[in-house]
């Protein structure tokens, strides 16, 4: 073996064979990087490992791999797989280790990763290594994954209470309750109308009232006396939130309110919101509520707060996971790292103290999950402070009915028991809403003075644990593989997540351009489908029954321009998955679709709809090739129909290309094994990508009729499907011809199977 030389050669890895083409003077690390490189779409457990947490074995014996045609892969496998033939090589070694002699003829490797199960024990073990006490505190045990309940927020509780408005609260909840509740102080601006004396002027016999009072001025104001003059002319509802004082600011007393704009905040609480808010309660749109809460009570006191300690985001995921597991397995680990509608952060701790959701669907799962998320950064929290000192964070969560629900969540012992307060806030009500947006102002000031608190020496440890649990398996592939199989909704190839920037659960779609686009739908991302990082199933928020998918292409794929140019196409015969709408963003294009059924395969009674299914499918193909595109991967997860029968729908055309004709040639391996002509999986010589279609939609037609019982349909079906498949593509019939033969056939539902005319 020279060196220099290339050297072509079989590898194993779990149940196929691979081929190798690396340098004589490789490695077998190199064999690794090699397969990762190369094969990671087939074998996508290949991203999440290094080759330290492989095995590697030289077979004794070389395995002889056999012509294709006449290939019995099982035997084979099982050849390589007799671990009496194994003896293990190190990473290290250099390939001359496997034999003198390798050969594009022989598997000469066995490569074993490491099983899932093992995987995720030794990345458990990883963060435990890391940060043992901190996990402790992130852990999280709910009854079943991606379901939350009030019975899990009492069962992470361990022994605190959920407190409502008449319960007792402790006292350092109370003491938290005051401070928030306190009236604004503000030093007596220069012919103040409220100041007179040593304490403010109040008109007798006031009640809270949205009625303002008028005032005569002809001379123009400067604005800071505006905004105060403004809001004073709610004067009842004005004494409530604030009260003047004489004296000049200083570091050591500062006041509340260190910008007038705070009074125009007030001023348009009554002036705008509270008029606006008796129609926007009864307005369907989510999103309106959603923004109008925003805008008029958490912007302006968090935004405009201007604070070294913490930051304030809309739309954004936590920097770091909590961990999950169930009370029916108690030793399973999945990591999920949370999004917030709103959330204030700690600059230097990535730790949140604020954080909100708005509007849920109306099961409330977010307002639930909110709150299991904050005991665990209540506990988080304490563990950040000095001795003697008390963590705190406030959840807010607002309902369809704009009811402000706002919960201190705090573990004020030395044990685990956290507490968490609620108070409901009516926003249609103006003495309600005013009170609700003071303890904001307040809750800026008190999460100034926390974040201030958090002890330097921990400042590094979310960040740690983050990167710690960078392997740990997430809540939406946990949740998955849980459950018992079932189709999903499209074949897109496994992208590495790695490279592409996603750094938790939500993926690409956490982009601030997606999320904004969800926003405008009225809709919010239910899960990542499980293997498939690029879709997303989403739900409208008002309704989490109607549901939809959505797509992200990378810039550059052809996909987006073959829809757009097939959904153009107005025909009953274009059976596209239809309709889709198509946003530029950064990176690429969202495409939105509906759940236009299941699998091809998941016909609950396929002999009953196995006719007009098969006719769909023909036409859908021919109207593909009429129209110059040839698909590439037609398989039963890119052909979609309702279970019980109806309109089929043809989806993921990120393989497909335009062609002119039937005799367009095309070069490599395009598709998904199993489904591909024997010339594309040769992967020699040039091929039709028409001709290639036709094979793909015999097999996949084979695979219905083998879920069906005997039959005259499907006795005539198969023939169709089998003459599809002839190793021969020239002798392969076109669809046109295909249906033209099935005008020739009738089907009585009077005599069951249908029958030649």
């Amino acid at each position: 073996m020279v060196e220099s030389a290339m050297v072509d050669f079989y590898a194993v890895l779990g149940n196929e064979h691979y081929l190798i083409s690396v340098s004589a003077k490789s490695k077998i690390i190199h064999i690794f990087e090699y397969l990762k490189s190369h094969y990671d779409e087939t074998h996508p457990v290949l991203k999440r490992i290094s080759y330290k947490r492989c095995k590697f074995y030289k077979l004794k014996n070389p395995v002889l791999v056999p012509d294709e045609d006449s290939v019995d892969k099982a035997d084979m496998i099982k050849q390589c797989l007799d671990e009496q033939n194994w003896t293990e090589v190190l990473p290290d070694r250099r390939l001359k280790v496997l034999g003198s002699e390798l050969n594009d003829d022989h598997i000469f490797l066995v490569v074993k990763p490491p099983r899932p199960e093992e995987e995720i024990d030794k990345a458990i073990e990883d963060v435990l290594e890391k940060d043992e006490e901190l996990f402790r505190h992130l852990q999280v045990t709910v009854t079943k994954l991606q379901s939350w309940t009030k019975q899990d927020i009492e069962h992470n509780l361990d022994g605190g209470t959920w407190l409502t408005h008449s319960q007792e609260r402790p006292d350092s909840i109370t003491e938290i309750e005051a401070r928030l509740g306190r009236v604004r102080i503000y030093a007596a601006l220069q012919n103040d109308p409220l100041y007179d004396g040593d304490s403010p002027r109040l008109s007798s016999g006031s009640t809270p009232s949205t009625t303002p009072i008028a005032h005569n001025r002809s001379i123009p104001l400067p604005d800071a006396m505006r905004d105060l003059e403004n809001a004073s002319s709610y004067r009842a509802l004005f004494d409530d939130v604030f009260r003047a004082t004489l004296f000049t600011p200083t570091e050591e007393s500062p006041g509340d309110v260190k910008d007038t704009r705070e009074f125009a905040a007030f001023f348009s609480i009554l002036r705008s919101y509270h008029q606006d808010c008796r129609l926007l309660v009864n307005d369907s749109s989510s999103s309106q509520k959603a923004s109008n809460f925003t805008v008029h009570f958490i912007s302006p006191p968090f935004f405009s707060h201007r604070s070294e300690h913490f930051k304030y985001k809309e739309q954004m995921p936590w920097e770091f996971p909590i961990f999950l597991n169930t009370r029916d397995n108690p030793n399973v680990w999945c990591k999920f790292c949370p999004t917030s509608d709103c959330m204030v952060s700690s600059t230097s701790f990535l730790c949140p103290f604020m954080i909100c959701e708005v509007v849920s669907q109306k099961n409330e799962s977010d307002r639930l999950r909110m709150l299991i998320q904050g005991i665990a950064l209540a506990r988080v929290g304490q563990c950040f402070m000095p001795d003697g000192e008390k963590f705190f964070l406030v959840a807010i969560y607002l309902r369809a009915n704009l009811t402000a629900e706002r919960y201190i969540i705090t573990q004020p012992g030395a044990d685990r028991r956290v507490f968490i307060a609620q108070k409901d806030f009516d926003l249609t009500k103006a003495n309600e809403a005013v009170a609700f947006l003071r303890e904001m102002y307040n809750l800026a000031q008190e999460l100034d003075d926390l974040a201030g608190k958090l002890d330097p020496k921990n400042k590094k440890r979310l960040g740690n644990i983050k990167v710690a649990a960078s392997k740990v398996i997430s809540l939406t592939s946990q949740a998955q593989h849980n459950k018992t199989p079932r189709t999903t909704l499209a074949s897109i190839p496994e992208e590495n997540r790695e490279a592409s920037g996603a750094q938790d659960d939500l993926g690409v779609f956490d982009a601030d351009d997606i999320q904004g686009i969800l926003k405008k739908m009225d809709y919010q991302i239910s899960f990542i489908v499980f293997g498939h990082p690029f879709l997303a199933l989403v739900s409208y928020i008002e309704d989490d029954s109607q549901q939809g998918y959505l797509k992200f292409v990378k810039e550059g794929q052809k996909e987006i321009e073959i829809l757009r140019y097939l959904t153009g196409i107005e025909s009953p015969l274009n059976y596209t998955i239809s309709p889709v709408q198509i946003w530029p963003v950064q990176g690429g294009n969202v495409v939105s679709m509906p759940t236009a059924g299941s699998h091809l395969t998941s016909l609950s009674n396929p002999g009953a709809h196995l006719w007009p299914v098969a006719k769909q499918l023909f036409e859908a193909v021919d109207f593909m090739h009429q129209h110059g595109v040839a698909h590439l991967d037609l398989k039963p997860p890119n052909i979609l129909v309702p279970t019980d029968g109806g309109r089929l729908s043809i989806i993921d055309f990120n393989r497909s290309v335009r062609i002119k004709g039937t005799e367009t040639m095309f070069r490599g391996i395009v598709g998904t094994s199993g489904y591909l002509a024997p010339e594309v999986a040769a992967g020699q010589g040039l091929y039709s990508a028409i001709r290639a279609d036709l094979w793909s939609c015999g097999k996949t037609l084979e695979e219905l009729c083998s879920l069906c019982s005997p039959s005259r349909d499907r006795n005539a079906l198969l023939e169709i499907a089998q003459e599809l498949m002839n190793d021969d593509p020239k002798q392969r019939p076109m669809m046109s011809d295909v249906l033209k033969r099935l005008a020739y056939y009738k089907v009585d539902a009077n005599t069951g199977p249908g029958y030649f005319r």
